[in-house]
């Protein structure tokens, strides 16, 4: 238990919105190791004077903590644990390791305890808060006519799942939140992020069975997109690719507009497990503000936004400067004529009704994103000299714009490999440091370089922004759009 507990951290809520790596200092700890040594001796001292025996690890501490009489009730029947043992966490927090069901209960502060009873006090309470949980989950699967299952003395909830031969549990800790079991599909693999293994059952299910399906099914999707993303790690790492330590490549960028889509958790989720970045934008202002901080791949708007109509953002993101035509995917509660047809007549990529499956349109989504015919930004003549990051071979861009740039230069780096560059802004006397992606080369007769294709994939905060700022200041016309 002691190494369970050790492992377990805060599940993540958001994707990392600067995946842009290795620019300035590493960022430091929250605590260096000699702070971290003065909390164990500090709890340490704390629990002592309480009178409790304690075993200081390197780590942290174990202690042993005598209970009164008063049972632990639990679905099973009540428990009557003489002794609790616990780890310590920081300066003021513990974790339950026995008796076994109270291992199951979250960290819990013992901050403004003076002795032993308080903590029994806190612990008691938890227990209490964690049966009120469970007793709100159960009455949720039994209204679905399922059956659920008492686990781990009590201490847990779980919804029996069949997989292929195997029986198991995916464990639900309150009314539509399930936790994913490790065995099936799953069976030793190790998630690229802890929050997929949290289900949350947002959708409207008539029956246990259905609830059933939709939480199998999310663990066999699990299991295909881990094993192309284990696929895809071997792929990289048997090639070489220069620089020695590329930087990471960022994944598509969507927009979502509107209050219900910014608030549509499932389908963030959703677009994240394949891979998308997104960002929510609750209204039409949001949304034409969010372009002033960076330059968006696609667009998915509510019919209904504001007070206004969804297909009404399509004119507006047309009419910001250095954008040429940003896919946007309209999005409505149910199907309507009149609505289809607007979007269609403003020129919107598509029309969508809810339920959204991203499964479904997936294809759909990458056509619109990986579409080479009709680009989304404007490119610019202009002449700014470019240096290679780390180094002092200099270039000067021929076009550039929000999406990428064409590059000249002598050296000309292989085709889809990431380079990093440092773009002058003569106005601002600035750089705009920026991770791209070499999309193509043309070599001219007798010359060592030529024109390079650079596709911008990531920018350290604050960058992508000066840049933005700068191409709307631009007022002269477009040498091509594409």
């Amino acid at each position: 238990p002691l190494k369970r507990a050790r492992r377990g951290a805060e599940l993540p809520s958001e994707r990392d919105p600067h995946p842009c790596r290795g620019w300035g200092p590493p960022r430091r700890g929250a605590t260096t190791v000699a702070e971290a040594s003065r909390a164990l001796v500090t709890i340490c001292r704390r629990l002592r004077l309480m009178g409790l025996e304690v075993t200081e690890l390197e780590e942290c501490a174990v202690a042993t903590l005598p209970l009164g009489p008063e049972p632990f009730e639990a679905p099973d029947g009540s428990f009557h644990p003489e002794t609790l043992r616990f780890s310590t966490v920081g300066s003021d927090r513990i974790k339950c390791l026995s008796p076994e069901p109270l291992f199951q209960l979250p960290w819990l502060s013992i901050r403004g305890c003076s002795a032993a009873a308080d903590i029994e006090v806190r612990v008691r309470k938890a227990w209490a808060e964690r049966q009120v949980e469970l007793s709100q989950a159960r009455a949720w699967l039994e209204g679905l006519g399922g059956r659920p299952q008492n686990l781990a003395g009590g201490a847990l909830l779980g919804l029996p799942l069949e997989l292929e031969e195997e029986k198991t549990c995916a464990v639900v800790t309150r009314p539509g939140r399930l936790v994913l079991p490790g065995r099936g599909p799953l069976s030793g693999l190790a998630l690229q992020r802890a929050a997929d293994r949290v289900y949350h059952a947002e959708g409207s299910f008539e029956t246990a069975v259905d609830l059933e399906l939709a939480v199998t099914t999310r663990l066999e999707e699990l299991a295909r997109l881990e094993g192309k993303r284990a696929r895809m790690r071997a792929q990289v790492a048997a090639r070489t690719v220069r620089p020695s330590s590329p930087p990471t490549r960022r994944s598509h960028t969507v927009l979502l507009a509107g209050p219900q889509l910014a608030a549509d958790g499932a389908l963030v989720e959703s677009l994240h497990l394949r891979g998308y970045t997104t960002c929510r934008a609750p209204s039409m202002r949001a949304a034409l503000a969010a372009f002033g901080e960076r330059s968006f791949q696609l667009v998915m708007v509510d019919a209904a936004l504001d007070r206004a109509e969804g297909t009404e953002l399509v004119p507006e993101l047309e009419a910001l400067p250095g954008l040429a035509c940003v896919p946007v995917l309209v999005v409505d509660d149910r199907a309507r004529a009149h609505r289809r047809k607007a979007a269609r007549r403003v020129g919107a990529a598509g029309y969508l009704v809810r339920p959204i499956s991203v499964e479904r349109i997936e294809d759909r989504l990458r056509q619109l994103l990986d579409a080479s015919k009709q680009r989304r930004f404007t490119r610019y003549p202009r002449r700014l000299a470019v240096r290679f990051a780390g180094g002092t071979e200099g270039a000067h861009t021929a076009v550039i714009g929000r999406g990428g740039m064409g590059l000249r230069c002598q050296r000309a780096p292989a085709v889809e490999t990431l380079e990093r560059f440092e773009i002058s802004i003569p106005e601002t006397r600035g750089l705009v440091r920026v991770e791209g992606e070499i999309v193509y080369q043309e070599l001219e007769p007798g010359e060592a370089g030529g024109e390079v294709g650079v596709r911008f994939e990531a920018f350290p905060p604050g960058d992508e922004r000066t840049l933005v700022a700068w191409l709307s200041g631009l007022r002269e016309e477009p040498a091509a759009i594409g």
